[in-house]
């Protein structure tokens, strides 16, 4: 292989790096502007498909994400995601997804996209199901049409019926 052919796969493999990278913050697949928000999933007493009975946080350091883990003290089980670019609620938390690596299924109806199951915790389980908050209000559209703003905070909780 000659220099140049070297330096064109080197340039070639950099920008499907940059390209990978940005995917992994974007996961909205929306047209709108994107904006950096905090994302928390409470799991309660659930134990998702990892880290469960724990605190577990991922922030961006050294152009990656890394993570830290902590024992809960009541055993319930927290992932956090700091500085998730997306646009909406529920892109907030597929882009948590792809950044923890656990899996969020959701189908989208007329009215909008329904949360069905994150890593592994489905809706229905006794009487419990998938909700959202935005900076402490509850989600009164549909997950994917809920606007977001930068520096706001998403947190998606398994709630159960009236009362939670």
């Amino acid at each position: 292989m000659g220099a140049l052919e070297g330096l064109c796969a080197g340039a070639m493999a950099l920008l499907l790096l940059v390209a990978a990278a940005g995917c992994l913050q974007d996961g909205d697949g929306g047209g709108g502007d994107k904006v950096l928000v905090d994302l928390r999933i409470e799991f309660g007493s659930e134990a998702p498909s990892a880290h469960a009975g724990m605190v577990a946080e991922w922030s961006v350091a050294d152009g990656g994400w890394s993570i830290s883990l902590a024992n809960s003290t009541d055993g319930s089980t927290i992932y956090i995601v700091r500085g998730v670019n997306a646009s909406t609620a529920l892109g907030a938390l597929l882009v948590g997804g792809d950044v923890g690596q656990f899996e969020v299924r959701h189908r989208t109806e007329a009215m909008g996209s329904f949360v069905e199951s994150v890593a592994g915790v489905e809706n229905g389980r006794d009487g419990h199901y998938w909700s959202y908050y935005i900076d402490g209000e509850y989600g009164a559209v549909a997950s994917d049409r809920a606007g977001l703003s930068s520096g706001q905070a998403v947190r998606w909780v398994y709630l159960g019926g009236p009362g939670g």
